[in-house]
């Protein structure tokens, strides 16, 4: 565990005090809205951010005209841009979703018009020295201490600072103060949370251009999201000069999932976090790499928040189908052979599943498969995934009289002496098909720290690899 002399705390810009709640990102202000077809429309409105049923800001403006809410509903223009002077000034592409009418007896007829908010618009090239963010859904690490904002007569501290670095770029992320109150809400109720708050900055601390700050925001989402197990990217991008706001995204397309208890490789000390952290930018800036490892997280943040087992097996193993692929080894003939190479880099091969769901695939492969297949994870993974994608039809042996299986069977026939694989058997497969892919990359990035074993289930261990 990291000691040091408490630190202030970055301030966040948009907070939740309770978990699901709705975030107001602009107070009721005057608001235009930019129609081609229509010019300009005036009136007053605000902005929400809602978590439910999708992630989505919504924006109302009334006092309109209702002649001009029938044309623009009317034309069912999607390209409109809603302009609301804040400081500085936002700039957002909206789609109009409805409006509502307030007639007065004897006055002008009014109207609010609805919508949500699709990008924000702003220059990719102006220049910030950092850039401000928040983060949903992220567990507590213990890291460096912070002083939160003293509150009246006392002020409150806790460990909760991660600190993120590689050669060009430093990465501040800290626990809001109200963190352990909204991780226990989210336990109970599930959804979203703003439960971090972070800074972006330049190590030599000269200005970039705020391309370069989202080319780094979505290098930390795949890797947050990695950490988590689920989707883990910033949101509500602040760019800041001397200062000063310059920009803001508030576009409502970053992906964050909704809590889950979802097991995660990660431990518990921050200090971990940055030596992964490290490795992973190291092979992200690899050209060879990474659109791998960007498409080996989309199957894995899948497969672990899969409710189906069959689907995370499928995901798992194409995964790892893709790893043997980035090695090289396209040209070995079977799909367990080369998993089994890909594991076999850190000797991980040498791990085999959960006792019971050997003993079961053992005793099939000596009934139905002779010469008889070898019950390793490799060889396991490969038939799991083949029995969901070709079913377990029999192989013919050149006598259609003879007839055999080549994979114990996920679907219930009438094959009474076959025995369906049980389903506490299927999540072990699954725990085990997610393992394989989650090694992989932390041997990837040359990782040596603590983790959670999913196997074994112990937490905060230290990595050990093998090598052949």
């Amino acid at each position: 565990m990291v000691r040091t002399v408490p630190t202030n705390s970055i301030i966040p810009q948009y907070v939740t005090a309770h978990a699901n709640e709705i975030i107001p990102l602009s107070d009721r202000q005057d608001m235009e809205l930019r129609s081609p077809s229509q010019g300009l429309l005036f009136g007053r409105g605000d902005m929400e951010f809602r978590w439910s049923p999708n992630n989505s800001i919504h924006f109302n403006l009334g006092n309109l005209p209702v002649k001009e809410i029938f044309k623009l509903n009317a034309s069912n223009e999607q390209d409109v841009i809603l302009n609301v002077p804040t400081n500085p000034p936002i700039s957002l592409d909206v789609r109009i979703n409805g409006s509502s009418f307030n007639i007065v007896s004897g006055g002008e007829s009014k109207a609010i018009l609805l919508g949500l908010v699709s990008e924000t618009r702003f220059d990719k090239e102006i220049l910030c020295d950092e850039l401000k963010f928040h983060i949903v859904n992220l567990h507590n690490f213990i890291g460096r201490s912070i002083d939160y904002p003293p509150h009246e007569s006392s002020q409150s501290s806790a460990a909760r600072r991660i600190a993120l670095s590689d050669d060009n770029w430093d990465i501040t992320i800290d626990g809001v103060e109200n963190l352990k109150e909204l991780l226990d809400e989210l336990a109970r109720e599930g959804g979203y949370a703003i439960t971090h708050v972070g800074i972006l900055r330049k190590r030599d601390n000269q200005p970039f251009r705020a391309s370069e700050a989202l080319e780094q925001m979505a290098l930390l989402g795949f890797f947050l999201s990695f950490v988590e197990g689920r989707w883990c990217h910033p949101i509500f991008l602040i760019g800041l000069r001397k200062g000063e706001i310059i920009f803001r995204d508030l576009s409502s397309r970053h992906r964050v999932t909704q809590w889950d208890t979802n097991w995660r490789w990660s431990p518990s000390e921050a200090n971990y976090l940055d030596l992964a952290y490290k490795g992973f930018v190291s092979k992200w800036n690899d050209p060879n790499w990474r659109e791998t490892i960007a498409l080996i997280l989309e199957f894995y943040i899948r497969a672990n928040i899969y409710h189906v087992v069959e689907l995370s097996v499928l995901d798992s193993f194409t995964a790892m189908d893709r790893f043997a692929s980035a090695y090289s080894l396209e040209n070995v003939g079977s799909a367990n052979e080369r998993i089994r190479r890909t594991l076999a880099l850190a000797g991980m091969d040498r791990q085999r599943p959960n006792r019971e769901l050997c003993i079961f695939f053992e005793e099939f492969y000596n009934r139905y498969c002779p010469p008889r297949k070898i019950a390793d994870g490799a060889t396991i993974l490969t038939d799991f995934r083949h029995g969901v994608v070709h079913g377990n039809r029999g192989i013919s042996t050149g006598d259609e009289r003879d007839r055999m299986k080549n994979r114990p069977k996920l679907d219930d026939d009438s094959d009474a002496t076959n025995p369906i694989l049980p389903f506490p058997l299927r999540i072990h497969a699954m725990q085990y098909g997610l393992w394989c892919v989650e090694m992989s990359l932390l041997y990837l990035i040359g990782y040596n720290g603590r983790y959670n074993d999913r196997i074994t289930r112990a937490q905060d261990v230290l990595i050990h690899w093998s090598t052949p």
